[in-house]
């Protein structure tokens, strides 16, 4: 009921004779009663776009301030010096270390002096170097003898030893399959 007037009953006051042929009388009646005018519903109608629109700012905003705190995030890593740096060590897999800590990297898995600047040419190609740890120090960068494996327990005590301080040292390592090493 419309407040004030009692003949607004939101129901079509047509004779019951009339609303079956009428129907859409009676129902532009119900749209009146219930909605109001034409400009009435106009007005509704911009302001629910107005609405869309504003909650679809608001998110947009959102989700842009979320990424630009990403992108900072990124930046201060890469200022205080955490960029990617990888390597591949045979047999041991892929590692991720911060490239501050390549000559650490380096020392840890004996890297011999001389072949240093073969691996940091690697880097500044930006390519992933391979590290054979079977040997020990390692003197080349590649694969060497590839997968072949030097006997004996000296063998398994080093890639032990690599692994271990890898680990302790929070340098990830980049898993592409289940292997027990």
């Amino acid at each position: 009921m419309v407040s004030g007037y009692s003949w607004l009953s939101g129901s079509c006051l047509l004779p019951s004779s009339m609303r079956t042929t009428c129907p859409t009388i009676c129902a532009s009646w119900d749209v009146l009663v219930k909605d109001g005018r034409f400009h009435k519903r106009l007005a509704n109608f911009v302001e629910g776009l107005e609405r869309q629109a504003d909650d679809r700012r608001v998110e947009c905003e959102k989700l842009l301030a979320e990424m630009e705190e990403m992108d900072k995030i990124k930046r201060e890593k890469e200022s205080s010096g955490f960029h990617d740096g990888r390597i591949q060590l045979i047999p041991n897999g892929l590692f991720q270390f911060p490239d501050i800590k390549r000559s650490e990297v380096y020392d840890l898995l004996h890297i011999a002096d001389d072949a240093r600047p073969l691996f940091d040419r690697m880097y500044r190609a930006k390519a992933v170097p391979i590290a054979n740890v079977y040997k020990d120090p390692v003197y080349q960068q590649g694969p060497g003898d590839g997968m072949v494996m030097r006997t004996g327990m000296e063998a398994w005590r080093n890639l032990y030893r690599i692994r271990k301080s890898l680990f302790e040292r929070g340098f990830t390592r980049i898993t592409t399959h289940q292997g027990p090493l």
